[in-house]
């Protein structure tokens, strides 16, 4: 069972709410509530519709949907340029050479590029030079790798002093940690990198920045429950990285343990159950 599947049945436990596992592993979860039934399903929650699910794995998308709401980095997307015989219609660019001289052509050294629908920061490279671009583009790529994706994002580098993992069920801010490292700049897989932790941020000032800053983006994609990922640059600015509509806590509960997750659950489970009565009573 995961980490954060462990806490979500310790905490209907403690607030005697129903639920099954139906796997052998205990990864795929029914919880029953008066009459309705959620399932969970690894890191995926019952709270989001399929097309918000969508638009946050699809980074370029949510790009689109944003840029003009909230800070965000200036993001490009380029289609594999080995798909270009078969979707001539979304293939712009139909070698590595012509990508690249568009790259450099919308951005300056340092960049940063990333797979589209990459999760971990699994192929997410920071760019210093030509020879790096290269690289990062034939290994997002690679069709023989299990990390291909057939679009690559150029994005601009946004030097970065902090970063922050903010958690949000029903427009409602639930969980908030800094990803921090001892080191500034690029901080992708953060947890390997010196120092690497999950901070859990209680401050309320700091909360309610972040709060006020997310809190634009639900007139535009009406996610129930999404992890979202803010950077801070040395200048004190906040930008939006990326949205997660389904949001794991390994890393948060190896550094914090499991009481504030469960919490976390125990906050969603009791606002479901005053959602019902009130539903119920009218």
């Amino acid at each position: 069972m995961l980490p954060q599947l462990v806490c979500l049945t310790k905490a209907l436990q403690n607030l005697h709410i129903p639920y099954s596992l139906l796997d052998p592993e205990g990864n795929l979860i029914r919880v029953e509530l008066h009459s309705k039934s959620y399932l969970f399903q690894r890191s995926r929650t019952p709270f989001n519709s399929e097309s918000v699910a969508q638009i946050c794995l699809d980074k370029e998308h949510t790009y689109h949907i944003l840029k003009n709401v909230i800070n965000m980095p200036k993001t490009i997307g380029f289609l594999d340029y080995q798909q270009a015989s078969e979707y001539p219609q979304y293939t712009y660019f139909d070698s590595l050479d012509k990508i690249i001289e568009e790259i450099e052509a919308k951005f300056s050294y340092p960049l940063v590029v990333k797979r589209n629908r990459g999760a971990l920061s699994k192929n997410v490279f920071l760019c210093q030079f030509k020879k790096e671009l290269i690289d990062a583009l034939n290994a997002i790529y690679n069709r023989k790798s299990l990390d291909y994706d057939y679009v690559a994002l150029a994005q601009y580098f946004i030097n970065t002093k902090q970063e922050y993992r903010v958690v949000f069920f029903k427009n409602e801010l639930i969980l908030a940690y800094e990803r921090y490292t001892d080191q500034q700049g690029f901080k992708a897989n953060y947890w390997n990198l010196p120092g690497g932790c999950s901070k859990y941020i209680t401050d309320s000032c700091l909360l309610e920045e972040l709060k006020n800053f997310v809190e634009p983006i639900f007139q535009h994609i009406p996610a129930a429950m999404v992890g979202v990922d803010i950077i801070r640059d040395i200048s004190g600015d906040l930008f939006l990285v990326e949205l997660n509509s389904g949001p794991k806590f390994s890393h948060f509960i190896e550094f914090n343990g499991e009481e504030l997750i469960i919490e976390m659950y125990k906050t969603i489970f009791k606002k479901l159950i005053n959602t019902t009565h009130y539903s119920e009573a009218i």
